[in-house]
């Protein structure tokens, strides 16, 4: 019995003590609380939105640069001249003086106002060159120096050579054979082989011969007195 009073004392002591204990934490649960309450109670939170500081300093001058004195006497020298280079167009060699282009005789002469019979068409026209007369297969030579400008075959004057010879003066030498000694671009002297004598299909009908004829600023001239072989 005294033991089992023994057991009960000691249970409510070991109870006492622990109430002490929740009671001391919960005293201190609530001065901490207290603190907390009394530290923030007297502080009101800031809500207002707060512009960014934009001002600046306004520039009225513009600091200048230094100026080196010595720059104003630097005297300004011109470039010099660059060479304009010169053309690269070949010049066009011009006819000192004229030969026959082929040797014979002439059989029909320069005519640009009288009318002269065509034994191949059978009528009277104009004759703007002269006809000298040869055998097909001779030397066809350039009548001066000069370039020659064209090579073409014509339905009605055969192989027909065009040569610049300065001076605005062009001859054509017209009637050779298709393959020729010369080629367009090529430069001449008075007596270079241009190619051999062919036909003529239009004036056909009379014995063989080169058709020879010669423009000034584009317009035929009598070849005789072009080449001072005639007054």
């Amino acid at each position: 019995m005294k033991n089992e009073n023994k057991k009960n004392n000691a249970q409510k002591k070991a109870n006492s003590g622990f109430y002490i204990v929740l009671s001391l934490c919960l005293v201190a649960v609530g001065v901490a609380a207290w603190s907390v309450t009394q530290e923030f109670s007297g502080t009101e939170p800031n809500l207002e939105y707060s512009e960014p500081d934009n001002s600046y300093t306004e520039i009225t001058e513009i600091p200048e640069a230094p100026v080196d004195s010595n720059l104003t006497d630097i005297e300004y020298d011109e470039p010099e001249p660059q060479d304009t280079p010169a053309s690269t167009t070949p010049e066009i060699p011009t006819a000192e003086y004229f030969l026959m282009p082929i040797e014979g005789n002439i059989i029909k002469v320069y005519d640009n106002v009288t009318l002269q019979y065509s034994a191949t068409l059978g009528d009277m026209r104009l004759h703007t060159g002269i006809d000298i007369a040869a055998t097909g297969g001779s030397a066809v030579k350039s009548a001066g120096d000069g370039t020659v400008t064209e090579i073409y075959n014509d339905a009605a004057l055969g192989t027909v050579v065009v040569i610049d010879h300065g001076n605005s003066v062009v001859a054509k030498y017209c009637g050779l054979e298709n393959e020729t000694a010369v080629k367009s671009g090529d430069t001449v002297k008075a007596g270079t082989e241009l190619g051999t004598l062919g036909i003529i299909p239009i004036e056909s009908a009379d014995e063989s011969h080169l058709h020879f004829e010669i423009f000034e600023g584009g317009t035929a001239v009598s070849p005789l007195q072009k080449m001072g072989m005639e007054n």
